[in-house]
């Protein structure tokens, strides 16, 4: 790849409304677009070296996290592709995500580097629960409708 392409597949990237984060081994945060700043609500500058799941995730969940990544990282368990879980912005306000990921390997064929696209479901996850909760109701009234007219 050339300059060229490398500013232009930057310039994609940067223009992305999903969150892409790049991390290293550790899960520390080498790379955040624009998109993903704004989401976390903060500077670039405060999530470059920050570990991810140390700053974003609830502290209830972030262990746990860290170690499945930690895991999939140093090869005991397989690589998964795509998962939901939500992560905390800086403002504390908890964000559903849908995210895709891919292994970057080195030379000796370990994960150096994970690169991970998130789009926030949150509001995809409220509908959906509001949607199975009009079901239920609509479901109880044709039951109390049909038990009566019996």
């Amino acid at each position: 790849m050339n300059l060229n392409q490398l500013d232009l597949f930057k310039s994609f990237i940067d223009i992305s409304q999903d969150l892409m984060v790049a991390l290293d081994r550790d899960g520390s945060v080498v790379y955040i677009n624009p998109k993903g700043c704004e989401i976390l609500k903060q500077e670039e500058s405060k999530i470059i070296g920050c570990n991810w799941f140390d700053c974003f995730y609830d502290k209830n969940l972030n262990e746990e996290v860290k170690s499945v990544y930690l895991d999939l990282i140093n090869g005991n368990t397989e690589f998964s592709e795509h998962f939901e879980n939500s992560i905390t912005n800086s403002e504390g306000a908890n964000i559903m995500f849908s995210w895709h990921n891919k292994a970057l390997y080195d030379a000796k064929g370990n994960i150096s580097f994970v690169l991970s696209a998130g789009r926030d479901v949150s509001a995809q996850e409220e509908c959906e629960s509001k949607l199975s909760q009009a079901t239920l109701a609509l479901s109880l009234v044709v039951d109390r409708a049909q038990s009566n007219s019996q």
